[in-house]
C-alpha cells in the first residue's frame, strides 16, 4: 500500500496511526523497505515518481505483516491526530481510502477464438484476474488429446491455445461441463464426466 501527504512526514509516526481492515478484521501493518519497494515494480515507478516530482519525505509504502485475504475489501485509515514532521499540527479528522483483492483464480469464459469451433482455431481461456505473463510457462497446460504444434500464449487475463487442432475432436475441460468441440459446425455443449 502506498499514501502519499501534502506536507513532510516520519512514515513510522504515520504508520502508529494507520489502521487496517480486511474483511471487517484489523491487520497490522508495517513499513517496506527500499529492497522491498524495489522488487514491485508498480509500487517502485510510483515512489519513483514521488521522488522525481519533489515529493520524496511525502510518503510512506507498507504493508500487512499476514495475507491479506482473497476477494476481500481493504479499509485503510490515517486516523486524527497524525502528525506532521513540518510542525506541531496533526489531522483533525480521519483519512481512508479502501481497495478489494483479487479473488481466487477462476475460469471465467471458455471457447473457440471467433465465432465457430473450426479446425486450426484457437481457443481461449478467459479467467476472473490478470495472469503474470511473465511467471507464465507453457509447460503448465496440458490438453488432452494432445495438440500438434501446441502453443500456448498468456496474456493479461486469457491463456490462448493454438496448433493443429483436428476436425470431430472434444477438448474437456477440467472443472467446467462443457467440451470444445472442433467440429466445423459448432461447439458442443455435453457434458463429460
Amino acid at each position: 500500500m502506498f499514501a502519499r501527504f501534502d506536507q513532510r512526514i516520519d512514515p513510522a509516526a504515520v504508520l502508529a496511526r494507520i489502521a487496517v481492515k480486511a474483511a471487517g478484521q484489523a491487520r497490522a501493518v508495517r513499513l517496506l523497505d527500499p529492497a522491498e519497494i524495489a522488487r514491485d515494480p508498480g509500487l517502485a515507478a510510483v515512489v519513483d515518481g514521488a521522488r522525481r516530482s519533489e515529493q520524496d519525505g511525502r510518503w510512506l509504502a507498507f504493508r500487512a505483516t499476514e495475507p491479506l485475504p482473497a476477494d476481500a475489501t481493504v479499509e485503510v485509515e490515517v486516523g486524527a491526530g497524525t502528525p506532521s514532521a513540518e510542525g506541531p499540527g496533526v489531522t483533525r479528522t480521519p483519512q481512508s481510502f479502501q481497495f478489494k483483492t483479487y479473488p481466487p483464480l477462476r475460469i471465467a469464459r471458455s471457447g473457440c477464438w471467433g465465432s465457430a469451433c473450426r479446425p486450426d482455431n484457437a481457443l481461449a481461456i478467459e479467467f476472473n484476474n490478470p495472469l503474470d505473463a511473465e511467471r507464465f510457462d507453457e509447460q503448465q497446460v496440458t490438453v488432452s488429446p494432445a495438440i500438434p504444434g501446441l502453443k500456448v500464449i498468456a496474456s493479461a487475463g486469457v491463456l490462448m491455445i493454438g496448433g493443429e487442432t483436428p476436425a470431430r475432436t472434444h477438448y474437456p475441460r477440467r472443472g467446467v461441463a462443457r467440451t470444445w468441440s472442433t467440429s466445423s459446425a459448432r461447439r458442443s455443449a455435453r457434458t463429460r464426466r
